[in-house]
C-alpha cells in the first residue's frame, strides 16, 4: 500500500522498536503517511501439506493452483487477536485464506517467545502459511538516503541473520516480501527515489536483496520463499516508459537466482488517487500500467506470480465494485501464470474491506466459494539449488 508525504527518518525504526515492544506487528499505518492526496498515481500450516495429500482441489487451467490470500488489517493482524481475526474473517466469507499477510521490520523478534514469532505461529496453527511483509527499518542511525547501500555494506546483517535463524527454527513454509513497492514514490525508506533515482537506486536494491537472501541461505533457512512485488505501472513517471526510464520495475529485479514469486501491487481507488475507475485489466495490463503483468510474465517466464495486494474502493454509484472483485478473480483464476492474490482488508485511504456493503461481501463470497480457490497454500516456485531450496 501507499503513501505520498515523505516518512520522518525514524519513523520506520521507531515503528519497528515500538512494535516490539508492545507486541504488535509493523502497521501499515506505521509504514505509510496518513496523507494520500498528493500522489500523482498514474492511472493505472501449519506445515505445508504434500500437494497429494490435499483433499481433492481443483486446479485452474493448466493443472495451476489458485490461492485465496488476505491482509487483514492492523488491528486485526496483533498477536493477541490474529488467530481469532482469520476465523472471523473465514466465517464472513466462506473459505480461510491460504496466506496471510502481516508487516514487520528488521528489528522485529521472530523467536518462539517473540511477538512476531508467536503470531507466526498462531497464523500457522489456524491453518493458514505466513506470508511476510518485511521492512528494511532497524536502526534510527541509518540516514533517509543510505538504506540500501547500509544493507549492501552490511550494516543489518545481525538483524537478518537472526531473522534467518528464527525462521529455520519455525520450519513451516514462509513467504516473505522485503521492501516492497520499490519502485513508488511514496517515503518508503527503500524506494529508488529516496536511494539515488537515476544514479544507480534500482541496483543497489537488487544488490541489497541479493544480500539478505544470501544471508537466509548462509543460515539455513530453506523453508523462505521471496516474493518480488513492485507497484503496478511507474508511478513516478507515469503512462508506459517501460525500460526507457530508470524506474521501470525491472531494473530492480535482483535476478531468477534470487527470487519465488514475482507480482505486483494494484489498487483501485479513484478517489484517492484521482484517476478514472479502472478495470481489473487495465490496472494490471493496460498502458497506464506500463504493461506491468504481461511484461512480467514475458520477461520472467519461470516464474509463478502472486500479486501481492489489491483492492478496489466503492464507486460512486454503489453497483460496480461486486462487479470488479469477480471480474478481477476470474482473472487471476484463468490466467496461465497467476497462483494467487492478497486482498487488503483494510479501512485505510479508503474502505478497501469487502464488507462495506452487502453485495460487495455477496461478490467476495461468490468468488470464495469457486472450487478453483485453495484454502491451503502448496509452494509451486522452481527450485533455486543455489540456495539450497528444497
Amino acid at each position: 500500500m501507499k503513501q505520498s508525504a515523505i516518512v520522518p527518518l525514524l519513523l520506520l525504526a521507531l515503528a519497528g522498536s515500538a512494535a516490539a515492544q508492545s507486541g504488535s506487528p509493523l502497521s501499515r499505518a506505521a509504514t505509510d503517511s496518513v496523507h494520500q492526496a498528493a500522489r500523482r498515481a498514474p492511472e493505472v500450516n501449519g506445515r505445508t501439506p504434500d500437494p497429494a495429500s490435499l483433499p481433492g482441489p481443483v486446479f485452474a487451467p493448466g493443472g495451476r493452483p489458485f490461492f485465496s490470500g488476505a491482509f487483514l488489517g492492523d488491528a486485526e493482524s496483533k498477536t493477541e487477536v490474529i488467530d481469532r481475526s482469520i476465523r472471523d474473517f473465514t466465517a464472513m466469507v466462506g473459505k480461510r485464506p491460504a496466506l496471510v499477510k502481516t508487516f514487520h521490520a528488521f528489528n522485529a523478534d521472530f523467536s518462539a517467545n517473540g511477538w512476531a514469532g508467536r503470531l507466526m505461529r498462531k497464523v500457522r496453527q489456524a491453518g493458514s502459511t505466513n506470508y511476510i511483509a518485511l521492512a528494511p527499518a532497524w536502526t534510527s542511525e541509518v540516514p533517509t538516503d543510505s538504506v540500501l547501500r547500509a544493507i549492501v555494506e552490511g550494516s543489518a546483517d545481525d538483524e537478518l541473520q537472526k531473522i534467518a535463524r528464527d525462521m529455520k527454527t519455525f520450519g513451516a513454509l514462509v513467504l516473505i516480501e522485503p521492501g516492497w513497492e520499490m519502485n513508488g514514490r511514496w517515503g518508503y525508506r527503500w524506494q529508488g527515489v529516496d536511494n539515488g533515482l537515476a544514479a544507480g537506486a534500482p541496483k543497489k536494491y537488487a544488490a541489497a536483496w541479493r544480500r539478505v537472501v544470501d544471508i537466509f541461505a548462509r543460515e539455513g533457512a530453506t523453508n523462505v520463499r521471496w516474493v518480488f512485488n513492485p507497484n503496478t505501472g511507474n508511478p513516478v513517471m507515469g503512462g508506459a516508459p517501460g525500460p526507457r526510464h530508470w524506474n521501470w520495475w525491472g531494473h530492480y529485479y535482483p535476478g531468477d537466482d534470487y527470487v519465488d514469486y514475482v507480482g505486483f501491487h494494484g489498487f483501485n481507488g479513484p478517489s484517492v488517487w484521482f484517476h478514472r475507475w479502472m478495470p481489473f485489466a487495465d490496472l494490471l495490463s493496460g498502458d497506464q500500467a506500463d504493461y506491468a503483468l504481461p511484461d512480467m510474465v514475458r520477461r520472467i517466464p519461470g516464474k509463478p506470480v502472486l500479486i501481492g495486494e489489491l483492492g478496489a474502493e466503492k464507486d460512486p454509484e454503489h453497483l460496480r465494485r461486486g462487479d470488479w472483485i469477480r471480474d478481477a478473480y476470474r482473472q487471476m483464476i484463468e490466467h496461465p501464470k497467476v497462483v494467487g492474490g492478497i486482498w487488503f482488508h483494510m479501512n485505510k485511504e479508503t474502505d478497501w474491506r469487502v464488507n462495506t456493503l452487502p453485495q460487495v461481501l455477496q461478490a467476495y463470497q461468490e468468488v470464495m466459494r469457486d472450487p478453483r480457490v485453495l484454502d491451503t497454500f502448496v509452494d509451486v516456485s522452481p527450485p533455486l539449488p543455489r540456495h539450497g531450496k528444497r
